[in-house]
């Protein structure tokens, strides 16, 4: 339930009936979710060969926030048969704009298309589901 959030710069007609128009720093790309591959180290807890709780652990790479980041995923999960249904928590990079600008904050003066937008990264944990299929 981390959800991907890039923040960028983006243009619109000022609302004066002019032709003039105001570049902003704003969100650029969000979703509510991601869908992430992750490779998992299950640790067997109790069970049957039929059904069992196992704790889960491991890592993603996530390429939707800006750039590729490692992320992580801590949980149990309840695997049948081969099919696991994974709940826990995912840790994960959020992008947020930095250098003291605020999104909706115009751009300032004598900024060029070649200059980067300032971003700050920082871990963050959201509540993670997921689905894995068991290679023998």
């Amino acid at each position: 339930m981390l959800g991907q959030h890039q923040v960028g710069i983006k243009t619109k007609n000022i609302a004066n009936g002019s032709n003039a128009f105001t570049t902003y720093f704003a969100v650029t790309n969000h979703s509510p979710q991601q869908f992430i591959p992750f490779s998992l180290l299950n640790i067997y807890l109790t069970g049957s060969s039929k059904a069992n709780l196992n704790f889960s652990g491991g890592i993603g790479i996530n390429p939707y926030n800006g750039s590729t980041q490692v992320e992580y995923f801590l949980g149990p999960n309840l695997t049948i048969k081969k099919v696991a249904l994974l709940m826990g928590v995912h840790i994960g990079r959020y992008q947020n704009l930095g250098g003291e600008f605020q999104i909706g904050q115009p751009v300032p003066t004598g900024w060029t298309s070649n200059t980067p937008v300032p971003t700050d990264l920082s871990y963050t944990a959201h509540l993670g589901v997921g689905i894995a299929y068991t290679i023998p």
